[in-house]
């Protein structure tokens, strides 16, 4: 933002040059003239500095980030020792993966590794927590990686969303290329293993994303592959891009027997004509524990002619014994 004391100092000295003489209506108006335009180049030097969050360390190389806000970028703010390696050797493999700073003064981080193919589908990772970002990723609609060298292959970005299908997370595959790369949420798809799902019909919810990953895949065959990919910085571009989650609709479960009127869920009695939701089930359960007391009636008393239970010895009404 332009220093304040800049506008007042201009203000001030164009006050102290102000002609002595003149009527002081003239004087007024001249005065207010000034002040204002004094407000303007304030107010326009404030409208013009970039959006930006996060440490406010300067890129040391490559283009300047002046559209996007700050996450990830220099050696603190990488947070090297929360992101967590997750490779193929929960499979048997033999894949490597670290995220680590580069041992110059650029402040840059390397994703690399060595990509195994002793198993199928080989794959190596490194993740970081959501929460670890100084934003919100729904407050954004994209991310931009600031790839300062690469080696041409295949990468991809993922999103890990909580209460997702198992293996399941939305990604954007790039072929890594020394530059800015512009990731918006809406191109992310759903993938498994590298695959792009298309009957998954999970939808990304930015407010459940959970975790971000940087991952490589392999192709299989006998073969190691060293990877790197060395980033100047990560940064959120400012918006939303993707409509927020719907509310959970309010479904009817049941209908009414009686009347055939649809009820909430958390209804226990139809709303129209008073009818519990499980009467019938009750009227039927009270049936049929009739039926099973009648068929206890084992015995008639040869002295009153009253009906006993079979477990009983004697009549309960005049208490002869059982003959």
């Amino acid at each position: 933002m332009a220093d304040s004391g800049e506008g007042v100092g201009w203000l001030t000295s164009a006050r102290r040059h102000l002609p002595p003489s003149g009527s002081g209506r003239a004087r007024r108006r001249l005065v207010l003239g000034l002040t204002w335009c004094a407000v303007a180049h304030l107010w326009h030097g404030h409208r013009c500095q970039p959006f930006a969050f996060g440490p406010a360390a300067p890129v040391s190389s490559g283009p300047e980030v002046d559209d996007a806000g700050v996450l990830l970028l220099g050696r603190e703010a990488w947070c090297f020792n929360r992101w967590r390696a997750e490779t193929d050797d929960v499979r048997g493999g033999a894949s490597s993966a670290q995220f680590k700073g580069l041992t110059d003064a650029s402040g840059n981080a390397e994703f690399c590794g060595m990509l195994s193919s002793s198993v199928r589908d080989p794959f190596a990772s490194v993740s970081l927590q959501a929460s670890a970002l100084p934003e919100p990723l729904s407050e954004l609609k994209g991310l931009v990686l600031d790839i300062s060298k690469a080696d041409g292959s295949e990468y991809t970005v993922g999103l890990r969303m909580l209460g997702a299908p198992a293996g399941i997370q939305h990604a954007f595959k790039f072929t890594a290329e020394a530059g800015r790369l512009e990731m918006c949420f809406r191109d992310f798809q759903p993938m498994l293993q590298g695959r792009v799902q298309p009957d998954d019909e999970t939808r990304l919810v930015l407010e459940r994303v959970e975790s971000i990953t940087i991952q490589k895949h392999g192709s299989n065959g006998p073969s190691h592959e060293p990877f790197s990919l060395v980033l100047r910085s990560v940064c959120g571009i400012p918006g939303r891009d993707l409509p927020p989650p719907p509310p959970p609709a309010r479904k009817t479960k049941w209908t009414c027997r009686a009347c055939g009127t649809m009820n909430f869920d958390s209804s226990d009695s139809c709303t129209r004509c008073g009818e519990g939701r499980y009467a019938e089930e009750e009227r039927a359960a009270s049936a049929a524990a009739d039926a099973a007391r009648k068929q206890q009636v084992k015995w008639e008393c040869g002295a009153c002619g009253q009906k006993n239970f079979a477990s009983a010895s004697e009549c309960y009404k005049c208490g002869a014994p059982r003959g």
